[in-house]
Formats: C-alpha cells, sequence, structure tokens
C-alpha cells in the first residue's frame, strides 16, 4: 500500500499539468455527481414519506384505495416507458457502469441521468423493496461522463471520470467516501490505478461535504452501539458462518427469481403494472417491508420485536426483496441487504440471548 501511494504522490510531481486539470475535473465530477445523487437521494426519501403518510390516510376508505391502485399502474406503465426510452436505466446501474467502462456499450449520459432519477423515486413512490445504491452509481458514473464530455478529452480520462462519479455515488448515498472509492475498485474497475485513486478521492471528499451540508452529518444508518463482552466473541464467528451461508441462499434466490421472471412471456408493460399492484397490496398489507428498509430499521431502534416477529419480517422482506429485484424496475439492492443482514443479527440475537 505505501508503495502505491510512493507512485500516486510521484506521478503528481511528474506530471503537475496534467494531474491539476485532471483534479479540477475530479471537482467538478464531485459537485455535479455529488448534488445529482442527493438530489435522486431527496426525493427517494420524499417518496418514501409520501407513500407511508398516504397509507395512513387510506385507512379502509375504499375511494382512496382504488384511486391509489391506479395511481400504481400508471406509475408501472411509465417505469415501463422509460426504460424502453432509455434502455440502460433499467436494473441497479452498477452492470450498466461496468459494461461501460469496458468498452461494451456507449450510454447517453443525459437520459440515463433523467430517466434512472425519475423511474428511481417511482419504485420508491410505489413501495418497492429497493435500495439507492446501484442507481446512485450509476447516476454518478453518467454525471462524470457528461464532465468529461464537457472537457472534451481523452477516452481514457473519460473513463476515469465515470469511475470517479461512480465512487462519488457511494459516497453521496451513505456519506461514506473511502468507501465508495474502495468499491469501484473492487467492483467495477478490478485493478490499481494511481491517477484515479487521487482524482477519486478528491472528487469523494468534495461529494460527502456537500451531502454533510445538504443531509447533516449523522450516518445514512445508525445502530445503537453496545458493548460485547469478550467471552461471547466466539457467537460472532457462529454468526458470521450463518451470515454467510444464508449470503449464498440470497444470491441463489436473485439469480433464480430474476431468470423465472425473464423467461415470462408477458409484455413489460404488464410484467411492471403488475408489480406495483403487488407492491400496493404488500403496502397495505405488511408496510413494514414496503421500501428500501429505512422503516425496518427504525423498528429494531425502537423497540426490539419478538423473536417470531424478527423472523416473520425477515422472510418477508427477502420475498419481497427477491420479487421487485427480478422485475428489473430501476432500483439496487445493497439497503435491503443491510436491513437483511441486521434482522438477521436480531434474530441470532434474540435467540442466543433471550432477555437482551
Amino acid at each position: 500500500m505505501m508503495r502505491a501511494l510512493e507512485k500516486t504522490l510521484k506521478s503528481v510531481v511528474e506530471n503537475p499539468r496534467y494531474i491539476f486539470r485532471l483534479t479540477v475535473q475530479g471537482i467538478m465530477v464531485g459537485i455535479f455527481a455529488g448534488l445529482m445523487v442527493c438530489l435522486y437521494r431527496f426525493l427517494l426519501y420524499g417518496s418514501e414519506h409520501v407513500l407511508r403518510e398516504y397509507l395512513n390516510v387510506i385507512n379502509g376508505n375504499l375511494i382512496y384505495t382504488i384511486l391509489f391502485f391506479i395511481a400504481l399502474a400508471v406509475m408501472g406503465l411509465l417505469v415501463d416507458w422509460l426504460t424502453k426510452w432509455e434502455v440502460d436505466s433499467a436494473g441497479s446501474g452498477i452492470p450498466q457502469v461496468y459494461a461501460e467502462v469496458k468498452g461494451h456499450m456507449e450510454a447517453n449520459w443525459a437520459k440515463v441521468l433523467f430517466s434512472k432519477i425519475v423511474s428511481g423515486v417511482l419504485t420508491a413512490l410505489g413501495g418497492l423493496s429497493l435500495g439507492p445504491e446501484g442507481p446512485s452509481v450509476q447516476i454518478g458514473g453518467m454525471a462524470g461522463k457528461g464532465i468529461a464530455k464537457l472537457f472534451k478529452g481523452s477516452k481514457t480520462d473519460e473513463l476515469r471520470l465515470i469511475l470517479v462519479g461512480s465512487a462519488v455515488g457511494i459516497t453521496a448515498a451513505f456519506n461514506a467516501p473511502l468507501a465508495g472509492v474502495i468499491f469501484v475498485f473492487e467492483e467495477i474497475n478490478h485493478g490499481f490505478d494511481k491517477t484515479l485513486v487521487f482524482i477519486a478521492l478528491v472528487s469523494a471528499i468534495v461529494s460527502d461535504f456537500i451531502s454533510k451540508v445538504i443531509f447533516g452529518q449523522s450516518t445514512a444508518l445508525t445502530f445503537p452501539i453496545h458493548n460485547i463482552p469478550l467471552e461471547s466473541y466466539w457467537l460472532l464467528i457462529i454468526l458470521g458462518i450463518l451470515i454467510g451461508l444464508l449470503g449464498y441462499v440470497y444470491n441463489v434466490g436473485m439469480i433464480r427469481s430474476s431468470d423465472m421472471v425473464a423467461n415470462l412471456k408477458i409484455p413489460s408493460w404488464l410484467k411492471f403494472v403488475l408489480v406495483f399492484l403487488v407492491s400496493g397490496v404488500v403496502a397495505l398489507t405488511i408496510p413494514e417491508i414496503s421500501d428500501g428498509g429505512h422503516f425496518m430499521m427504525d423498528i429494531l431502534d425502537i423497540a426490539m420485536p419478538s423473536l417470531g416477529v424478527l423472523m416473520l419480517l425477515l422472510v418477508l422482506k427477502y420475498l419481497f426483496s427477491m420479487f421487485s429485484f427480478s422485475s428489473g424496475a430501476p432500483g439496487g439492492i445493497f439497503l435491503p441487504i443491510l436491513v437483511l443482514g441486521a434482522y438477521i443479527g436480531a434474530v441470532f440475537g434474540s435467540a442466543v440471548v433471550p432477555n437482551s
């Protein structure tokens, strides 16, 4: 790591003009991509709030319920139209960024930005169990591409700014600049580019500042901290094994459900309408598992439910997340995964420490 850092600093010294130009571009990516992702994050929070408020208003009213399902059907049609208008905006967005970086596709950055933000907000308003991280990565990457097009640099610089924007996406979505940079190298770039490290860190810090100004300095997910006695640390090993096994089950379920939906012989518009209608039924009957999962996390923070309730919510959230993601609707799986992990830990803790 120290050797890589030395190479990075040496590169900055030997190519000051080039690095300065890229740094300026990186700062602009941090500002533009940071603002776009923060806008997306703000709209998602607003959409989830609107959904919760409307569910309270419905309260068994037949007319309001009918209007709710009509609105869901319209949202499904709009998402279908948007994902056809810009096909690269469907799904989580991370595979598209990876394909762009590897040279397998050439997305229209402006269309992707518009379609991803609008369709993502619609899925949140519809209550689908999808998170903001995958779309945030793509929104950040496309914002980076927009800045690259503005400067008309080389293709290498364009790809670097796309990666920098992707790091900004994670940073602005979770207030985690280092996590954003590391994510890009582990999941998208699959290599070490010393120049990219420097520019990505600068851009991530800028976007993190913007995110904290808008949303405050608290983390995206907050947990109460309790000390675990040293003599109980062996339980963490068992929990790690359990989470690893359940993670395998999760991956298999996601892959098979996506394949099953892909093989269905129905029009895409009908698929999205049905998905949104089912999501509406879920929102009316089990609102706890709707949306990405902030409400479920709040439940753990307010009062720990019984073991039976925890297990029921865990299973239902898994099934609904699998259903939502397999539809191909714009949205990520990282936040639902975090929620599932938290509930696995809560179930495990309630089982081994019954009085907790």
